[in-house]
């Protein structure tokens, strides 16, 4: 199969033994994302520097190598889609606070790990921005991008003006919520912990898809990435999920960097929620307007406090 997003090509190959492996292919040229986020060859390097090593007594990403051939870096992985959450299904409360128990052990696990010139919190937050998506037409051009732009368009037009501004600013210059971040604990981030690429075994946590989002930064990026992916399916909001993170933590978390994320991730996510509340889009439409009228209002209530 050809992943859509990605366009890499997964194979399940049967060993001489009878041991069932996937070997993923990523594209020699990278895609849409590589060029957004400024990497190329991350996973091979996270594989080489041994950051996927340190991290898997607490995840197992299944990782079992990473090589170069002919010219593209091959991933070979245990199978674990057995253990990784359902797709289009909902994710019950408990299944929610235990993924969320599980990333903070990770998060705890990885304080302190060096930034080896892995994905920026800048780049992360200004992936989808339009300007990402209408200036590539390089091969792997992510393949709904003129439904993002048309998708920022809507988000554009319904939403209130001082949170345009405020995302577009983000999308302009990302450095911006680097730099008012810097001053909190950073951790080693997954960086695409979304339910796709997560899931629970009996030893812990599952995590697939390292790579070009992972970096280091506020444990709170990751948990912000959760939410916004998370809460059409877990039918909750994002404040909720910070809520049982910060219980699996046993401390307050940050409520200046929970803004700030609050507010990077609705850079990321606007348009898909405008999509689906007023365009064709991927979600319900009244579950897409209730997510946007309340990023749009929480964002809406720091920025103040943010001076944004």
């Amino acid at each position: 199969m050809t992943e859509a997003f990605s366009h890499a090509s997964l194979e399940l190959v049967t060993l001489p033994r009878g041991r069932e492996v996937v070997v993923k292919r990523l594209p020699a040229d990278g895609d849409w994302l590589t060029r957004a986020t400024g990497g190329s060859g991350r996973l091979r390097q996270l594989w080489d520097a041994g950051v996927l090593h340190r991290v898997a007594d607490v995840v197992d990403h299944a990782i079992l190598d990473v090589q170069v051939i002919d010219g593209a870096d091959v991933v070979i992985m245990r199978d674990v889609s057995q253990q990784l959450l359902p797709p289009d299904v909902g994710i019950d409360s408990e299944t929610v606070t235990r993924i969320l128990d599980e990333l903070a052990t990770f998060h705890a696990a990885s304080e302190g790990e060096p930034d080896a010139g892995w994905c920026t919190i800048g780049d992360r937050y200004a992936m989808f921005a339009p300007r990402s998506m209408t200036g590539d037409d390089s091969p792997g051009r992510h393949p709904v991008a003129d439904r993002i732009v048309a998708g920022w368009e809507l988000f554009a037009e319904h939403s209130p003006d001082d949170i345009v501004q405020a995302v577009f600013a983000v999308h302009n210059d990302p450095t911006r919520l680097t730099e008012a971040m810097s001053g909190s604990p950073w951790t080693l981030l997954h960086g695409d912990a979304k339910p796709e690429n997560l899931g629970l075994s009996d030893d812990g946590l599952v995590a697939i898809d390292w790579g070009e989002l992972t970096g280091v930064g506020p444990r709170e990026v990751d948990v912000g990435w959760f939410a916004v992916k998370a809460v059409t399916r877990a039918e909750c909001l994002a404040d909720d999920v910070f809520e049982l993170y910060s219980r699996a933590v046993g401390e307050p978390l940050d409520p200046m960097v929970v803004d700030l994320v609050l507010l990077g991730s609705l850079a990321q996510m606007g348009f898909r929620f405008a999509l689906g509340a007023f365009g064709n889009g991927l979600d319900r439409p009244d579950e897409a307007r209730r997510q946007l009228d309340w990023w749009t209002f929480r964002v809406g209530a720091a920025l103040d406090y943010l001076a944004w």
